[in-house]
């Protein structure tokens, strides 16, 4: 099953519809297909300094030589979509509440399950331009721990 049956499926029914990915929106509406949305997610508020697009892109090779954390390489990944959906899977109390500076508190099947999720919302030519040759389910729970430390470390705390 596409994206177009997927979302024809969705319309046909005419219930409101939970987007959570802009893509599928954006594909609806091109292919002129009216749908109720219900919005979910409410804007994060991030530091000002927190800009991914304005900082230049960390290399793989780089991060490998160990001239950069790992929290700086895939870090540069995270997108306020992202921020949002490891919000609404994880929530907003586990992460804030989580005690290991990797969130090794909360269930390694938790976060790999978010990987379908991030693979949607990723930009796929900033991992190419980033050296990255395929972007693995380990890699997508690496940007999703690193969305969680950025969420946690918007909301004032620091582990």
């Amino acid at each position: 099953m596409n994206l177009f049956d997927i979302a024809e499926e969705l319309v046909t029914k005419k219930e409101p519809i939970v987007i959570m990915v802009d893509s599928l929106s954006m594909v609806m509406e091109e292919q002129g297909i009216e749908y109720p949305v219900v919005t979910t997610f409410k804007p994060i508020e991030l530091p000002v300094h927190f800009d991914p697009v304005a900082a230049p892109i960390v290399l793989k090779s780089d991060y490998k030589k160990g001239d950069h954390t790992a929290f700086t390489y895939y870090g540069q990944f995270v997108s306020h979509e992202i921020i949002q959906t490891v919000v609404k899977i994880i929530g907003a109390e586990a992460i804030m509440k989580s005690t290991k500076p990797h969130f090794t508190d909360i269930r390694q099947e938790t976060w790999d399950n978010m990987s379908g999720h991030i693979h949607l919302l990723i930009d796929k030519n900033q991992i190419k331009d980033a050296g990255e040759d395929i972007a693995t389910m380990c890699f997508h729970v690496c940007v999703a721990k690193a969305a969680a430390r950025i969420y946690r470390e918007a909301h004032g705390t620091t582990k």
